[in-house]
């Protein structure tokens, strides 16, 4: 038995699977506004086939998550090796760890009575699963 298909091909896929592609590269390599990115790839897209393309929420968001994923690299981990006072602020640095407390945050968790905390899987740097936060009331 063959199976049975309800619909037509889609013609047109691929062009707005380019002009996506397109898009997510823009975002990672350029510092373009989301909204400009977004609205030069529906330009590029025939009026025939913008019904193919998901909403302009969807594409802003996927443009986000590219540049969120683009934007912590080991490279950009030194960055932030200090605060911007000049203290050291990256603790551990390991192929699949990091760790950053400055010393006056620590000073303030040794003081503390309680502390809060609390793990993420949704927003994380890539090569990492989790992001995970100690904080306390300093008062």
């Amino acid at each position: 038995m063959y199976p049975f298909w309800n619909h037509g091909p889609d013609h047109g896929r691929s062009e707005v699977d380019q002009v996506r592609a397109d898009m997510k590269r823009r975002a990672k390599e350029t510092e373009e506004v989301t909204r400009n990115i977004v609205q030069h790839g529906l330009a590029l897209v025939p009026l025939d086939k913008v019904h193919i393309l998901p909403s302009q929420e969807t594409l802003s968001r996927d443009i986000r998550r590219q540049r969120q994923e683009a934007l912590v690299g080991q490279k950009e981990v030194d960055h932030f090796a200090n605060t911007i006072t000049g203290e050291k602020f990256l603790r551990v640095k390991e192929d699949d760890f990091l760790l950053f407390a400055a010393s006056t945050d620590l000073d303030i968790l040794r003081r503390s009575r309680h502390w809060f905390a609390d793990g993420t899987f949704k927003v994380t740097p890539k090569k990492h699963d989790q992001l995970y936060t100690i904080t306390c009331s300093s008062a």
